[in-house]
């Protein structure tokens, strides 16, 4: 009767042993998958990731698209480095609802014009340690709607006030926005940032503008008019 009932002990002992070097593996298990899923990110597609620690500073190896093994004490700030486009437009997207961010120009003439504007960029990879030293770590949105804004803005400026109202919204359209799209690359080339497109549109001056334009419109339509009617008369008259 002992005998058996020290079998008895050494099975639950050993029962009680397996089961505790069960949960200790399944916990060391857990804690390495933890710590695996710690140390895995993904870069989407599109974009590029810089990595930076606060002991090493900024590496200068990128991350391209996919899943890499980063250390969890280190940071990746991502960024595009495939086509991104801006519109600054009447009907541009803000979430669900649709809201006007068109921007308000002068002009030669000293007329303050309503348009659109449409830019494409991308920022290149190899210099993307550099961007983010430059932007102190800032992500492309603040970026871009930040020191790109402002750079936007004062090309635009710089440009059309070199313009009359009537050149802006006539045939020198296409050379402005070719003189304005060279003046906004050119000023964030240096930093990474490259400008692909840009494209003023729907330009809209205030009524009074508006009202003289008409007036310009008019009195050619009358002059045309007058002279069809006057080409129009001497055809008759050498009938008659």
């Amino acid at each position: 009767m002992r005998d058996y009932m020290e079998n008895d002990i050494e099975d639950v002992k050993g029962t009680i042993s397996k089961i505790v070097g069960s949960i200790g593996i399944g916990f060391v298990f857990i804690v390495l998958l933890i710590f695996g899923y710690s140390c895995t990110y993904k870069v989407d597609p599109g974009y590029a990731g810089v990595i930076y620690s606060m002991d090493g500073g900024i590496e200068t190896e990128t991350l391209g698209q996919g899943f890499h093994v980063v250390a969890p004490w280190k940071k990746v700030i991502e960024y595009p480095v495939s086509t991104e486009t801006v519109y600054y437009t009447k009907s541009s997207d803000d979430g669900d609802e649709k809201k006007d961010n068109s921007i308000n120009v002068n002009t030669k003439d000293g007329k303050q014009v309503n348009v659109s504007v449409t830019y494409a960029y991308h920022m290149d990879e190899v210099q993307l340690p550099s961007v983010f030293e430059k932007f102190r770590g800032q992500k492309s949105e603040v970026i871009e709607a930040g020191y790109m804004k402002n750079e936007m803005y004062q090309a635009i400026n710089e440009i059309t006030s070199q313009y009359s109202l009537m050149d802006l919204v006539g045939d020198k359209r296409p050379q402005i926005n070719e003189a304005i799209l060279d003046k906004f690359r050119n000023s964030l080339e240096p930093y990474g940032i490259v400008i692909e497109t840009f494209n003023l549109s729907d330009v809209v001056p205030d009524e009074q503008t508006k009202e003289a334009i008409q007036a310009v419109v008019n009195a050619q339509n009358a002059l045309e008019k007058a002279k069809v009617e006057k080409e129009q008369a001497e055809v008759d008259a050498e009938k008659a």
